[in-house]
């Protein structure tokens, strides 16, 4: 990616490439702004009812990303404590499991951890029928949250992985 400042700095003839630079940066400037502005709002929950609210206001976008990776997503859980959610491969060939991870994790967060970290999270956690767990940290809660054993936002994911061989 191109920045203002290498634009410049190569002195590029046509002005189309100084202004995708521009717009590159000024996108990332709005999501480092939006997720700065999503982190305070979620300092702002109280009580267990504004937290099942929040969690249920990101399920659509959070299935849409999980649709293009070829996953259903479902909820299983009462959205009280965490975001439990559960991921099964819908098509023939779905995405790997981190790679959902990530692109779950950066639609919530704007950040992206590595495939090396999933993978070493998922390893630690082994669940029965080769389901693999994940926990993805969203944000703090505020200090005088109705139930102080929760101090963070975060969802419990769990993930089919998709099988090699076809079911006759």
């Amino acid at each position: 990616m191109l920045t203002r400042g290498v634009a410049q700095r190569t002195r590029c003839a046509t002005n189309t490439i100084l202004v995708a630079s521009q717009s590159v940066v000024s996108a990332r400037r709005r999501r480092t702004v939006a997720m700065i502005n999503n982190m305070k709002d979620w300092r702002d929950i109280k009580i267990k009812e504004q937290l099942r609210k929040r969690y249920a206001s990101y399920l659509p976008a959070l299935m849409k990303v999980a649709q293009k990776c070829g996953y259903a997503l479902a909820v299983h859980g009462s959205m009280t404590r965490d975001l439990d959610l559960i991921a099964v491969p819908w098509v023939k060939r779905p995405m790997q499991p981190e790679s959902l991870v990530i692109m779950l994790e950066e639609a919530m967060t704007g950040y992206r951890h590595s495939r090396e970290y999933w993978k070493k999270d998922a390893i630690k956690d082994k669940k029965p029928h080769g389901r693999k767990a994940y926990i993805i940290f969203i944000a703090q809660l505020a200090n005088d949250f109705e139930t102080p054993t929760i101090r963070h936002a975060h969802i419990d994911l769990s993930v089919i992985p998709p099988t090699t061989h076809t079911v006759k």
